[in-house]
């Protein structure tokens, strides 16, 4: 009763991240906000004693209400198939506490860690390039160095001056409005200076995907398309059912397609 509690408390904060993350197009620059403040709640739950007091008491009332005595297991000085950390003489709160919340709440953060780790973060340091976030050339060094095969090395430190020199002048409240690597793309590409290297990897930044959620919803549709009933349909015919329940708000409603039938002077196959 006291995990479930303590799921629920984790799970509140991590739902609208997953929710969040899982958007088309999303913004590399905003999913890496959302976990930087995701991380730094769950640390606040973890640091905080007073959240675990209150997620404990709200498990107590549950369980009086189902007449469930809140209690400890059996502990010993040394456990080999049983979570036993803490004192012998500990309360029931403080051993829930340091042997299922703390734990609990280390693995989240540790898979968070995982997903968004030093590699990731040196491809997030190509962020320094976009206006709203303007940063040194070391930060874009350190994401520009796994693409040194798409890039002229020798050639970024000047035109990353020119760039930055460019929207020095143009101040910050328009700095601001470039908050996007799509945006920050767009406004390189138009400039009469062309910067080939910082296109690139803007470039770079803004098709880079946040998630694999996008391409596993096209796998499962192949999966609930290319059923045992269609296993002859040919290639093209696959793909053209799967773009049409990929994209449906293009996709012509049956009215549409029988207004546009209607309004056509041909009434029979011309054979």
């Amino acid at each position: 009763m006291i995990a479930l509690h303590a799921l629920a408390k984790v799970a509140g904060c991590l739902r609208p991240l997953s929710t969040a993350i899982q958007q088309v197009g999303l913004d590399v620059l905003k999913a890496v906000n959302d976990v930087i403040d995701v991380s730094g709640l769950l640390q606040k739950y973890r640091n905080d004693a007073d959240c675990f007091t209150t997620l404990f008491q709200s498990a107590v009332v549950t369980a009086n209400l189902l007449d469930i005595t809140v209690n400890k297991p059996r502990t010993v000085g040394r456990s080999v198939y049983r979570d036993n950390a803490g004192e012998k003489d500990q309360s029931v709160e403080d051993y829930y506490r340091l042997n299922l919340f703390l734990p609990l709440v280390d693995s989240v953060c540790s898979h968070l860690q995982d997903r968004f780790g030093p590699v990731q973060q040196k491809l997030f340091g190509l962020s320094a390039l976009v206006p709203a976030h303007l940063g040194s050339y070391n930060d874009v060094v350190a994401g520009a160095s796994l693409y040194e095969y798409l890039i002229t090395v020798h050639e970024l430190p000047t035109e990353f001056e020119l760039w930055t020199e460019q929207w020095t002048r143009a101040g910050e409240a328009e700095r601001k409005k470039v908050n996007t690597a799509v945006l920050a793309l767009e406004c390189c590409l138009q400039r009469f200076v062309k910067l080939p290297n910082v296109s690139v990897l803007l470039k770079i930044l803004a098709t880079l995907p946040v998630t694999t959620a996008q391409a596993e919803r096209v796998f499962s549709k192949v999966e609930r398309t290319a059923s045992a009933a269609r296993s002859s349909m040919l290639e093209e015919r696959l793909e053209s059912l799967v773009l049409i329940q990929t994209h449906r708000d293009r996709t012509l409603s049956i009215d549409d397609i029988i207004n546009r039938f209607a309004k056509s002077s041909e009434r029979r196959f011309i054979l």
